[in-house]
Parts: C-alpha cells; sequence; structure tokens
C-alpha cells in the first residue's frame, strides 16, 4: 500500500513536470505606454491573442511596450521590446514581442501595430444619451445631425462623449427654444506638454522613455507600476448636461477643435421633450414624474407643465409672489420668521445694537445705584466731636476743689 502510494504521488508529480515543461509559449502580462501615460490595447490583453492593435493620440509620439512571461518563459528579442519607438503623425510602427519556452524551444510571436493620428482629426471617438434619451439616428463620427426624443419623466439632456483625441477641445453650446438660459462648456485643456510639437522630429528622443522599468520578471509585485491591470486607460469620457422644458425643444451643438487647431467640426442635436398626459398635467420634479397636484414646497404652474419651487421659506405657497404658511420658527437657534405681504422675511436680531444698548443700560443703572447708596446711607454718619484743650490752671482747679470737698465731708462726719 505504502510503495503504491508513493509511486501515484511519483507519477502525479512527473505528470506536472511534463506538463509545465511541455506548455505553449506565452506572456502573463503585456502593455503599452507612453513615458507614464497607458496606451489602450484593442483587443485586451489575453495570453492566447497574439495580434493587437493600439492608437496614439497626435500629442503622444512614441510609445515603449511593458511584458512579463509566464514562468518557464523567456524573451527572445528583449532589446526590442525594451526600447522605445518613436511613431511620426500619421504613420504606423509594427512592433513584436518573442516568447520562447527554453525547454522545448517553442516561440510565439505576439504582434503590436501603433498608429498615430495625424492631430486634424475632428469627429468624436462615441456619442451616447443617457437616461431613457433615444438618438435618431444612430450616432456615426460623420453624421453631423441627429434628433433626440425624451421621455416627459426626463428635466435633464445628458449626453457622453468620447474624443478621439485627448489633444482634441470639446466645446458643447445649448440654444434654447424659448426665453430661457443659454448654456456653454469647454473641456479642459490636454494636461501633458504638447511642446514637442515645436522641435524637429530627428531630434533625440530620450527624454521619452519611462521613468519605470519596462521589462522586468517582478513587473507585476513592484509598487512602482503605474498601469493597471484592465479597464481602458487611455480615453477619458466627457458628461454634460442641459435642461429641456416639459413638451419643449432645445438645440445642442457639440464643436470638436482638431489637436493640432487646424480644423473643426460641429455636431447638432435637436431634443424633443414629451408632454405630460392630461391626467398627470405638472412635472414635479422632487419625485421625477408627472402628477395631478404638487407636494408642499412646490406650486402648479399652468404655463411650463411643471411644479416650482415655492420662494426661500415657505412651505406652502400659490405662486412665487403669494405664500401661505412659512417655515416653523425655532426658539433655540434664534431663527424667525413672519409672513409679510405673501412673502416669508426672517427677522433680523441686530446683534451689535443690542449689545451697545444692554452695556449703556447697565451703566446708567449702576450710576444711579451709587448716587442713591450715598444719599441714603451718608447722612446717618455723625462727624466725632472734637475735645476742648484742657489748660494746667484749670486742671489745678478742678484738684483743689476736689480736695476741698473731701475735707468737708470728713468734718461733718465728725
Amino acid at each position: 500500500m505504502g510503495l503504491r502510494a508513493d509511486g501515484r504521488v511519483a507519477l502525479t508529480l512527473a505528470a506536472l513536470a511534463s506538463a509545465q515543461g511541455n506548455a505553449s509559449p506565452q506572456l502573463k502580462y503585456l502593455a503599452l505606454r507612453c513615458v507614464d501615460r497607458p496606451i489602450d490595447l484593442q483587443p485586451a490583453f489575453n495570453p492566447r491573442q497574439a495580434i493587437y492593435h493600439a492608437e496614439l493620440d497626435f500629442g503622444e509620439p512614441s510609445f515603449a511596450i511593458d511584458a512579463q512571461p509566464a514562468e518557464g518563459m523567456d524573451f527572445m528579442n528583449a532589446d526590442e521590446v525594451s526600447s522605445t519607438r518613436v511613431v511620426p503623425p500619421g504613420q504606423q510602427v509594427i512592433s513584436s514581442v518573442k516568447v520562447q519556452n527554453h525547454k522545448t524551444k517553442e516561440h510565439l510571436d505576439y504582434s503590436i501595430t501603433v498608429h498615430r493620428l495625424t492631430g486634424n482629426e475632428t469627429h468624436l471617438r462615441r456619442l451616447r444619451l443617457l437616461f431613457g434619451a433615444s438618438l435618431q439616428p444612430s450616432f456615426t463620427p460623420e453624421t453631423q445631425d441627429y434628433r433626440v426624443l425624451m421621455p416627459a419623466e426626463l428635466d435633464r439632456l445628458h449626453l457622453e462623449a468620447v474624443l478621439l483625441d485627448a489633444g482634441q477641445v470639446l466645446q458643447v453650446t445649448s440654444h434654447p427654444s424659448r426665453k430661457e438660459h443659454f448654456w456653454e462648456t469647454t473641456s479642459p485643456a490636454p494636461f501633458w506638454d504638447q511642446s514637442w510639437a515645436l522641435r524637429d522630429e530627428k531630434k533625440d528622443f530620450s527624454g521619452l522613455k519611462p521613468r519605470t522599468e519596462v521589462v522586468s520578471t517582478d513587473a507585476l509585485e513592484k509598487e512602482g507600476r503605474r498601469l493597471q491591470l484592465s479597464g481602458e486607460l487611455q480615453r477619458a469620457t466627457m458628461r454634460r448636461s442641459f435642461p429641456v422644458e416639459v413638451n419643449g425643444s432645445r438645440l445642442v451643438k457639440i464643436r470638436v477643435v482638431a489637436a493640432s487647431g487646424s480644423a473643426d467640426r460641429t455636431y447638432q442635436l435637436t431634443a424633443f421633450r414629451a408632454p405630460c398626459p392630461a391626467a398627470r398635467p405638472f412635472y414635479a420634479p422632487d419625485v421625477e414624474v408627472c402628477a395631478m397636484t404638487c407636494n408642499d414646497g412646490y406650486f402648479p404652474r399652468t404655463s411650463s407643465s411643471r411644479c416650482e419651487r415655492c420662494p426661500q421659506h415657505c412651505v406652502r405657497c400659490r405662486s412665487w409672489q403669494l405664500c401661505e404658511v412659512c417655515e416653523t420658527s425655532h426658539w433655540q437657534t434664534l431663527h424667525f420668521l413672519r409672513l409679510t405681504h405673501g412673502r416669508c422675511e426672517r427677522i433680523r436680531i441686530h446683534w451689535r445694537q443690542l449689545l451697545v444698548g444692554l452695556c449703556s443700560a447697565i451703566g446708567v443703572i449702576s450710576i444711579c445705584f451709587c448716587f442713591c447708596f450715598a444719599c441714603c446711607f451718608g447722612s446717618t454718619s455723625r462727624p466725632k466731636r472734637r475735645r476742648r484743650p484742657v489748660s494746667k490752671d484749670s486742671d489745678q482747679e478742678e484738684q483743689s476743689q476736689r480736695l476741698l470737698k473731701v475735707k468737708g465731708i470728713s468734718s461733718d462726719e465728725d
């Protein structure tokens, strides 16, 4: 029994070693970067996928490969993999990563085709609507005019756009169909330095090399790595939203300026919002549905078919100028309100004047108290009588009189 058990264990270990030695060559990790900015691979990396494509922005003149072979595998072209490749605008470069199983000598070539944009592109990569709005026709980069249908319960038109080139500038303007506000928004400037466009393409590009190690057997475990293992990292999504009135329309223009600034393109979206049904004629923004009546704090406005918010500090109102009930006053926080001519006004307490008056009153009371105390209790204290000075003659006279009295008394007794 023990021998068979040992034999089974030995057989299992031998099978695993044979399977590991005969494993097909592949990579454990593969990614692209420009300096320290990630470049997306298409499709996403899969060890069994050998052909990939990538796209550089106009402001990204070079790329480097970050790769790690699987266990038991080696690079056949480590020098080529670890080098930084320069791509001129509008051209493409094909780079390969060759992995070999050092036991079986079997190898696999990963091919990466990298294309760089020219900087004159003016179309979007993707445009879509959120929260139930529909776009007609479906978005294509070449189509510039669209129609947007919105349900009555959707109060704002939400756009989500992805630029083709991160160096493009996106300007979104909203032109109202009625007397409404005019909205304009512009995407921020690119966050990388575009001074490279002013220098000669033949100069040295040593400064474009990544600041972290490119090829390393322990790249995944290093804390200095800047790239993530999954997800789109190269393209940023722009989101904008604009209000659209119930049963109203709004024209939204999206202007895309090329990364080089030499051209632009404008997409136009005409948005139409459906009306609320007759049984529920008012749109309630607090619950985001069409309703028959409005909740407290709102009043129905027929002209806009929506529940408008009451003025500040008003709980129930009929219009912006006619409030019926104000918020409750709070004595603990000294928050006092009063209803005056259909508006809730907050009673302002002038603390500075109140403090000055209180100090003045305390001073006057103190002075009066001191004066009264002096008048009432000061007159009862009598001054001490001064003793008259006594001369020597008067002392001798008094002493002789006492002696005479004493002698007279003694003679009478005899």
